[in-house]
């Protein structure tokens, strides 16, 4: 962003973002609501939120369309059990978030989860504009404050991750104080896996396999959503 002289470039980028999944967002709650199990298809839709990226989906469609062609893939079974278990005994969750357009589907798994359990999150973005990572402005714009306590990680310069030990004392402090622990996305996977013994609380990881090394390490096929509960007792 140096090159460019613009401390957000893809400022432009995300809010297209952000609008286009807002547009889809009725038809998301729809299908939550109109669900057997309403959990189930809202953690589901939180995974395949991570689809929205730059290379992939361009409008309200694209978006929908590329939703629908995975809404048959399966969550595994034992993972969606531990995560409502999780859930179910947590009174306040840190919530990693990832992209822009993403965010919007998590706003929609933090209503479902908020409408079925008593619970508070706090919803972790970016200090400093990474790619099209959500920061507070972007958290701000889909209304996610009126949802979760909205906190910048604290970390200084671009990253698409999550690094704790470069995170603000605040954050810090509700890694302690936290029931419960949710990474989005694959930058937060690939930071966070390896920091995973820190927390003093099982930690949810969240994602669409994307790559052939997530492939190896989940044993799954490429487009697939994986959820994944680590919780080193």
């Amino acid at each position: 962003h140096r090159a460019m002289n613009d401390p957000d470039p893809f400022s432009f980028e995300k809010e297209r973002q952000n609008r286009v999944a807002m547009a889809l967002y009725p038809q998301l709650k729809s299908w939550v609501e109109s669900s057997a199990n309403p959990l189930y298809m809202a953690t589901k839709l939180v995974i395949l939120g991570n689809t929205i990226d730059f290379m992939v989906p361009k409008d309200t469609t694209d978006i929908e369309k590329s939703i629908r062609d995975k809404l048959d893939f399966p969550l595994d079974q034992k993972e969606c059990e531990k995560l409502e278990e999780n859930l179910r005994g947590s009174k306040r969750v840190l919530y990693f978030a990832d992209n822009c357009g993403e965010i919007v589907f998590d706003k929609l798994f933090l209503e479902t989860v908020k409408g079925l359990f008593d619970m508070e999150f706090i919803f972790v973005v970016k200090s400093v504009p990474a790619m099209n990572d959500a920061t507070k402005k972007d958290a701000h714009a889909i209304g996610m404050d009126r949802l979760a306590t909205v906190i910048e990680n604290g970390i200084q310069g671009p990253l698409p991750g999550t690094i704790l030990k470069r995170c603000s004392d605040t954050v810090k402090e509700w890694v302690g104080k936290a029931d419960l622990f949710i990474s989005k996305g694959g930058g937060n996977f690939d930071s966070l896996d390896e920091e995973k013994d820190v927390f003093p609380n099982p930690i949810v990881f969240m994602l669409l396999c994307k790559c052939h090394p997530y492939s190896k390490t989940f044993g799954m096929d490429l487009n697939r959503p994986i959820l994944y509960n680590f919780f080193n007792s």
